[in-house]
């Protein structure tokens, strides 16, 4: 089935002996609403009548800067590889909206548990590169290597 969001920029590259390169850049805010920045992309890369998101082999929303897309057309130009295919570790799988999680801030070790609160949306790639995730309850954006998920019993889930 065809992508039905709107895309906000397409890059076509035409090279003379290759077919042609079509990247299309999709607004975040069609994802995660308000908690989106206007300037963060969702990058669709393929031919002019398909295309995969980049990076292909990820369930995750992830959403690219303006110069990581830039850095993507340069490798495409040169014929390297994609930079953005190298990601930092994926979040825990069962970090996703509306998952029951604890939040524990880093370097708080001896203090008390953390905050028992949900996930207001799924895991999201910063601009810096780590896994940020979006807790209700006042929290906020929180890199996902302080949230633990929790089962329905408030008890913690090993990863793997």
């Amino acid at each position: 089935m065809a992508e039905q969001r709107e895309e906000w920029c397409t890059i076509l590259l035409k090279f003379s002996s290759k077919p042609t390169v079509k990247i299309a850049l999709f607004d975040s805010r069609q994802w995660v609403g308000n908690l989106g920045d206007a300037w963060a992309s969702r990058v669709r890369r393929g031919s002019i009548h398909s295309g995969k998101w980049v990076p292909e082999d990820q369930g995750s929303l992830i959403f690219y800067s303006l110069a990581d897309v830039a850095s993507l057309v340069l490798s495409e130009l040169e014929g390297t590889r994609n930079p953005l295919e190298t990601l930092p570790e994926p979040p825990h799988p069962l970090l996703r909206n509306k998952s029951r999680c604890r939040w524990k801030k880093a370097g708080t070790e001896g203090y008390p548990t953390g905050v028992q609160t949900w996930a207001s949306c799924d895991p999201v790639r910063s601009y810096s590169g780590l896994w940020v995730i979006y807790l209700a309850g006042g929290v906020g954006w929180v890199p996902c290597t302080e949230v633990t998920p929790l089962d329905h019993f408030g008890r913690e889930v090993p990863r793997g």
